[in-house]
């Protein structure tokens, strides 16, 4: 099945070398703590092969960097409008 235009898109998000899981791990965390999915996001990766980043699953950047805000972790995930998420292409 082909991505629709109304699918999350995944969002490329710049986070301290070296602690790209646990930042996934924490910020999973606090999303539960802050009532779940009510942040527009879907999902969050990381993978030991990208150094300094990791995914977040959502539909815009701006419910990326609201939810990186609420959850408090912007010593490990920085998502700002300095460091705005980047959308991975599709294909």
């Amino acid at each position: 099945m082909q991505p629709q235009a109304t699918d999350p898109k995944l969002w490329l998000v710049k986070c301290r070398p070296g602690r790209e899981r646990a930042a996934a791990a924490a910020f999973l965390k606090n999303l539960g703590a802050l009532g779940g999915n009510s942040l527009g996001i879907f999902s969050v990766v990381s993978r030991d092969s990208l150094k300094g980043f990791i995914y977040f699953e959502a539909h815009k950047a701006n419910d990326v960097m609201a939810a990186v805000q609420k959850t408090r972790l912007n010593h490990m995930i920085f998502a700002s409008p300095i460091n705005r998420p980047i959308m991975v292409p599709i294909g």
